[in-house]
């Protein structure tokens, strides 16, 4: 800091405990004192601690803007992850829980996309068949109500139940879900199968 001749210069000496035990004044003589007072120093230490405290919380903070933009990032790749299309059409995909649990407390209609000879062979107990990509003539899935919840399946596990989805949704059914991995994944899980190659 500089100082003028004609400036006053005054200092606080202090001393353990913080209490006042001189106040000198003099006048300026144009020379800085090389010296800092105890004062001083402890004005310069409670500066840098505050400095250091504020880049602290700055990089938390920081921090804490990565960790949201990370999280919404994951919630998008899982949004992206649970809905599929097929023609313009977005189609929900249902995980194994849900499914299982819509299926034990009989919330759901489950619908087999494939043909007759895979669906004769091994299906979902109780699911009926709807080949893709529209049903066919006395398709059992036109005497639903448009607001039930249908769970389709393939064994590929997506690409045939995602087509009978999208005609679903299109003929004005609402609550229309493809089984999340499939038929092999509901196998896999030891759910109710029956059919000509499942062993009782």
């Amino acid at each position: 800091m500089e100082r003028t001749k004609t400036q006053t210069r005054r200092r606080l000496l202090t001393v353990a405990g913080g209490s006042i035990v001189a106040i000198a004044g003099c006048l300026g003589s144009g020379e800085d004192d090389d010296t800092e007072t105890e004062a001083e120093n402890e004005t310069e230490t409670e500066d840098e601690d505050e400095t250091d405290e504020t880049e602290s919380e700055s990089t938390d903070d920081d921090e804490d803007e990565n960790e949201e933009e990370e999280e919404e990032e994951e919630n998008d790749t899982e949004e992206a992850a649970s809905t599929l299309e097929h023609e313009g059409t977005e189609v929900s995909l249902v995980s194994m829980d849900d499914a299982i649990e819509w299926y034990e407390a009989d919330d759901a209609h489950f619908v087999d996309t494939r043909g007759r000879p895979s669906y004769e062979d091994r299906r979902i107990d109780g699911a009926v068949l709807s080949p893709a990509p529209d049903g066919m003539s006395s398709d059992p899935v036109d005497d639903w109500d448009h607001d039930e919840t249908i769970v389709t399946y393939c064994a590929c596990p997506h690409s045939i139940a995602v087509r009978r989805s999208a005609s679903l949704i299109e003929d004005g059914y609402e609550n229309v879900f493809v089984l999340e991995g499939g038929l092999d994944a509901w196998a896999e899980e030891g759910q109710p199968m029956v059919g000509e190659a499942v062993d009782d």
